[in-house]
């Protein structure tokens, strides 16, 4: 993530590109110490991909389809819905370019943050440093894990002495709005 054409892309692409970014990571092999006392090893492989990582994309694939059902007209969905979670956000862009502003604007949010979700399950934090603050419009947020949210370290945009926070969805739904303003003009 974080190249200009990524940048650009639909919010689908980005979080279908997000996502194989998070299964490369899981499946990458664990480096290992050089150094320290010798282990045996393990008499059972260890599993392919981490089960918490594995519930989070099967949780983000049912979230595209469920809102995909409630915004598409059900005889206008052609074929059966993809079983990988990466195609799930292509057969969704397929079958909704002719929704509402409103409608487009809702999904393409849940996509937005979902491609978030899944570049801070692969522990890249760097994709909050890459938005701007909802209020102040800079490039000073970072994210806090224990607080599930960014943060805004800007000094000056403080909100009753405390920094600003934004939950994932906030980002995704500003960053959504402002580029479909950005279109209109």
């Amino acid at each position: 993530m974080g190249t200009e054409a990524e940048d650009q892309a639909t919010p689908a692409a980005r979080a279908a590109t997000s996502l194989r970014y998070l299964a490369a990571a899981q499946t990458a092999p664990r480096a290992r110490p050089s150094d320290g006392p010798r282990r045996t090893r393990p008499s059972t492989p260890a599993a392919p991909i981490h089960p918490g990582i594995l519930d989070h994309v099967t949780a983000a694939r049912r979230e595209v389809v469920e809102h995909a059902r409630a915004v598409i007209p059900e005889d206008l969905v052609r074929g059966p819905v993809p079983r990988e979670a990466v195609e799930v956000y292509r057969w969704y862009e397929q079958h909704t370019p002719y929704l509402d502003a409103g409608a487009r604007r809702a999904g393409e949010a849940i996509m937005y943050r979902q491609a978030l979700e899944h570049a801070l399950r692969a522990r890249d934090t760097t994709v909050i440093r890459r938005e701007r603050c909802p209020s102040c419009r800079c490039f000073s947020l970072l994210w806090q894990g224990a607080l599930q949210a960014a943060v805004c370290v800007n000094d000056r945009d403080l909100h009753h002495g405390r920094p600003r926070r934004y939950t994932l969805a906030q980002l995704a739904e500003t960053a959504v709005g402002n580029s479909s303003m950005r279109a209109a003009t």
